[in-house]
């Protein structure tokens, strides 16, 4: 008993089939096989790669709307250290003053100064690296795909997933690096006025020193007056360092409010690409699917066992050309042979190498898979003991079998 697959050729052998059911086979050949060969390609319209969330722009934007935030409060801290007075007694003898030392008031242009210059460099640098690494990313990903024949909506998929890293990383370091650039900026003004003031309460604890030597009996008599002077002080220095405490925090809190931005973003971006993903497989769906009923009809038409015999003659026969379409719509059909999705089993008999040959009806598990009609065949189960080589597993986990193999048994 032979089943319908391909021929061995090299055996010389010509396979008899029944007329009815060479007439049936050129028939799924010519309505369905052929029009779906000559079928032009219809490329996928729709949008593929997601739109950059409107949060990252709105990030960026906060990130250049926060430079010169606090400064308002670092001002006013400056005025109220500047606002410090000398004491001066009801005695007035020669007195010692001391030179001030030149601050710089807090503005844009005298913070622009300490900005690094080679800062849009160094971001735009970091930004090619990490595009760089993202295209070798890419590359390597497509590369072992092609190599192991799994290029397809997985790899898309895992290409887009490279794509949405690299703006967050992008994102990321764009916002880090501004911030650095900026804090730095604040640190290295800041520590160039308090340099001043400390330049200026030197000058002022000399002068204090020197006045007090020269004129002790001065002091002594206005004791009572140089402490409220310096208590004066003390309080306007205590404000100036809480002013600037403040414009501080208020920079930490625009850089809290951009981290927000920016993984609001990422969240979007995902989701906006697992729907166009989404879409983008239906499409692929609904292209297979005249493929996955011409797989069907042939992988039936192959099932039915059928007479077989041997001459010195050697002529392809019709299903030698169509086991090259059925290896190019699929493998549906073939995990049909798995017992596990099969009911109502009737045995017709065995094979003369053991095995036997039964017909079925398809169950549940099948008909979900495409499968629907009344078939005659083997077991994959049963079969796996005596030809095991046409034996093999489905993508979905069921056995399929190979009835190629079986032709020449």
């Amino acid at each position: 008993m032979g089943f319908l697959g391909g021929s061995q050729s090299e055996q010389r052998s010509e396979t008899k089939i029944p007329a009815w059911l060479e007439k049936a086979g050129e028939q799924v050949y010519q309505d369905y096989a052929l029009p779906l060969a000559n079928q032009p390609f219809t490329p996928y319209t729709g949008q593929m790669v997601a739109d950059l969330p409107s949060y990252y722009n709105t990030a960026f934007q906060n990130i250049q709307n926060n430079q010169g935030a606090g400064s308002g409060a670092l001002s006013n801290a400056i005025n109220n250290a500047n606002a410090m007075t000398q004491f001066t007694g009801g005695y007035n003898p020669a007195t010692v003053t001391a030179a001030n030392a030149t601050l710089t008031p807090y503005s844009q242009a005298a913070l622009n100064q300490y900005m690094n210059p080679y800062a849009q460099y160094v971001i735009a640098s970091g930004q090619q690296a990490i595009r760089d690494d993202a295209d070798i990313q890419a590359q390597n990903s497509y590369g072992q795909a092609a190599l192991m024949g799994a290029l397809g909506t997985r790899e898309q998929v895992r290409q887009d997933d490279i794509a949405a890293n690299r703006m967050a990383v992008l994102g990321d370091f764009t916002a880090n690096q501004m911030a650095m650039n900026y804090a730095n900026a604040q640190n290295q003004f800041n520590l160039a006025n308090q340099l001043g003031l400390n330049q200026q309460f030197g000058n002022i604890a000399n002068q204090m020193a020197v006045q007090n030597q020269n004129n002790a009996n001065a002091l002594n008599a206005a004791q009572f007056g140089l402490g409220v002077n310096q208590q004066n002080n003390a309080n306007l220095l205590a404000q100036a360092q809480l002013q600037g405490a403040l414009g501080q925090q208020q920079q930490a809190m625009g850089l809290q409010d951009v981290n927000a931005l920016l993984k609001a973003g990422q969240l979007q971006g995902m989701y906006d690409q697992n729907v166009l993903d989404a879409n983008y497989g239906e499409f692929m769906r609904q292209q297979q699917d005249p493929f996955t009923k011409l797989q069907a009809l042939n992988q039936t038409l192959g099932s039915i066992p059928f007479g077989q015999t041997t001459t010195q003659t050697y002529k392809p026969s019709f299903w030698e050309n169509m086991g090259t379409i059925t290896q190019g719509v699929g493998t549906i059909m073939a995990a049909g042979s798995d017992v596990r999705l099969k009911k109502d089993i009737e045995y017709l008999g065995k094979h003369e190498k053991g095995f036997g040959v039964y017909k079925w009806n398809w169950n549940d598990d099948a008909k979900a898979m495409g499968v629907n009609d009344r078939t005659v065949g083997v077991i994959a189960q049963e079969l796996i003991d005596y030809v095991p080589e046409a034996v093999s597993v489905h993508p979905k986990g069921y056995l399929q079998v190979n009835y190629n193999l079986l032709a020449g048994l």
